[in-house]
């Protein structure tokens, strides 16, 4: 049975609205400590690589979220590629402190554009902003770059969690209407 929250009425699961979340970028940009810092903010647990694919749901308002976490690593492009379909909503992430990580942002979006057939958005998130002293990735410079792509831009950091829920629910709350 799921629990109300806060001013929330319970809805069962199979009544709620389905938001398929796919998660893509480079190999150790942070993309796994993204989903659990969001959907296990209360686990310290050390995060292992993904292998494939990894999968959580998250209840949230009136949705379920069902976010698909990606490896980064070439070897599982192919099990990648097939998650890409039937997907609302892509968050590409990178590392502020790896300027190829960054680089690569136009690859991944160009590799899921390439295989989805269906029309999502896109949002590029740069995480690691915890790391003062190491970021070879200027906040402005992201900003243009995906302003022109006309795209939204978050700061997150994962390991501490600042931005983490404000990203989540500013970009969630579009499809809860």
């Amino acid at each position: 049975m799921v629990e109300a929250q806060e001013n929330n009425p319970v809805i069962p699961r199979t009544q709620r609205k389905q938001v398929n979340i796919l998660i893509i970028g480079d190999h150790l940009v942070g993309k796994s400590s993204l989903v659990n810092a969001f959907c296990k903010p209360r686990n310290k647990d050390p995060i292992e690589n993904t292998i494939g694919i990894d999968y959580q749901l998250k209840e949230y308002r009136n949705l379920l979220l069902n976010i698909y976490d990606c490896s980064g690593c070439p070897e599982y492009k192919s099990i990648r590629e097939s998650f890409y379909v039937d997907i609302d909503l892509v968050l590409v992430v990178f590392d502020v402190t790896n300027i190829v990580s960054f680089e690569n942002t136009q690859m991944w979006i160009e590799e899921f554009c390439k295989v989805s057939q269906k029309q999502c958005e896109i949002v590029v998130v740069g995480n690691k902003t915890d790391c003062i002293g190491k970021r070879k990735v200027t906040e402005t410079e992201a900003c243009i770059w995906t302003a022109m792509k006309d795209m939204e831009y978050y700061e997150v950091s994962a390991v501490s969690s600042i931005g983490i829920r404000n990203m989540f629910e500013s970009i969630i709350e579009k499809f809860a209407g």
